[in-house]
């Protein structure tokens, strides 16, 4: 029984340990900076303007309930001020930015606000 349980587990590990190259529908964290620099600059010039020239910082990855990688928060910031955050899917197949604001984000006690 302990043998088939330890040859079951093996057959697990490659596909909870699969990279986003082997996974067609996963965003990288680089994929989904370069979606927050756009989306940064796109919502600057149409909403909030005081995010002109501001950048994506502080990652923090979120997961889902069957542990994969469901979104990346993002910080903005411009002179290193906090403005607000950005949430970028993990997923080609979801939104590309699921929730944007220029209050606390979700994990603010991990930074600080200025």
């Amino acid at each position: 029984m302990l043998a088939v349980m330890l040859l079951l587990s093996m057959v697990f590990v490659p596909a909870v340990s699969a990279s986003p190259s082997q996974n067609s529908d996963e965003v990288s964290e680089s994929q989904a900076r370069q979606v927050a620099e756009l989306f940064i600059k796109k919502i600057s010039a149409q909403e909030i303007p005081e995010w002109d020239n501001a950048i994506p910082s502080n990652v923090t990855e979120y997961y889902n309930l069957d542990e994969r990688l469901a979104a990346y928060s993002f910080v903005v910031s411009k002179d290193g001020l906090y403005l607000g955050y950005l949430l970028v899917s993990a997923s080609k197949s979801n939104y590309p930015v699921l929730e944007f604001s220029k209050g606390k984000s979700p994990d603010m006690k991990c930074h600080k606000r200025n």
